[in-house]
């Protein structure tokens, strides 16, 4: 009896260099970032395109989508906005900084004006000033 061999499908398209993949995923290890290799395979011909998902900490949901084609790499945020690099490189610099951003001491000095954000203020409590110390006094009543 013989045997039927199926021929296995040879998978072409594009994909990071091997030391582009190393210094991408050292330096979103170093910044808590996770980064997950995914195939994402087109319909019209038999290619893949090897994109990088990244996830901050433990978030099951990605900030960052990374691939490339012959001449650029491009990171896509959540949000849909896309950025073109020349090179992996340049990209995952780019994504670290975006990420080392954190404001978190925003006191507003006013409200801007319009019916919209008075609604917004009313509905916002005031921030609590911080208070100073009180130091017992030793006067006798």
């Amino acid at each position: 009896m013989f045997a039927a061999k199926c021929p296995a499908k040879v998978l072409k398209g594009l994909s990071f260099d091997i030391p582009d993949l190393i210094l991408i995923h050292d330096r979103s290890m170093a910044n808590d970032l996770r980064m997950v290799v995914r195939l994402d395979y087109s319909s019209d011909v038999e290619e893949y395109e090897e994109v990088l998902a990244f996830y901050s900490g433990t978030s099951p949901e990605w900030r960052w989508m990374m691939w490339r084609n012959a001449s650029a790499v491009f990171v896509r945020s959540i949000d849909g906005r896309g950025r073109r690099y020349a090179s992996a490189a340049q990209a995952i610099e780019a994504l670290i900084r975006k990420q080392d951003v954190v404001v978190t001491d925003i006191k507003a000095t006013h409200w801007p004006s319009g019916s919209s954000s008075t609604v917004a203020a009313r509905s916002i409590a005031p921030v609590a000033q911080p208070t100073l110390p009180v130091t017992a006094s030793k006067t006798k009543i």
